[in-house]
């Protein structure tokens, strides 16, 4: 067994491979032990436990910072994959033409340089909140087809030069 799956071990993952990506994906054992302290923690502190919360929070930041080797880097949580994706969209969506949050539409010039590049392959809840982006955007959505042996270098071509067209648009 590899030194990475015995960090697995109620997943089994080394008698199996599970290359899902989401929730079904393998956890490691440390995702149980802090599930269960999460729920020792919520019976002890009821009410109080969200004190509790923002420090472990506040620790996850930190080891995130640690491992980027970013220590100033800003990381943001969230409780599943839409809030996190409606976080990312809420930065991004005033680029293809929604006003910003003060109410300002951006500049034409912002929009026409404004390229969201994705891949055909993305987790059903970002895919179709990025589809429904590109039926409503002044500015097409960019997907890479991940099938190609070269997706990664393709992604990089869509990104640097503006006249490279990527998958579907």
């Amino acid at each position: 067994m590899s030194e990475l799956a015995s960090h697995y071990s109620r997943f089994r993952v080394g008698e199996r491979l599970l290359l899902t990506g989401h929730s079904h994906q393998a956890w490691p054992d440390v995702a149980f032990e802090a599930q269960q302290r999460a729920w020792l923690d919520a019976a002890e502190l009821v009410d109080a436990k969200w004190a509790r919360a923002a420090e472990v929070a506040s620790d996850v930041r930190r080891g995130w910072r640690r491992l980027l080797q970013d220590g100033r880097g800003a990381i943001a949580l969230g409780v599943n994959t839409h809030e996190l994706v409606t976080r990312f969209l809420s930065a991004v969506l005033p680029m293809f033409g929604a006003a910003s949050a003060a109410g300002r539409p951006p500049s034409p010039s912002a929009i026409r340089r404004s390229r969201l590049v994705t891949t055909d392959g993305e987790f059903h809840t970002i895919r179709r909140q990025l589809d429904r982006i590109a039926e409503e955007s002044t500015r097409s959505l960019s997907a890479v087809v991940t099938s190609t042996a070269n997706w990664a270098r393709e992604t990089a071509s869509c990104v640097c030069q503006p006249k490279v067209h990527c998958g579907r648009s």
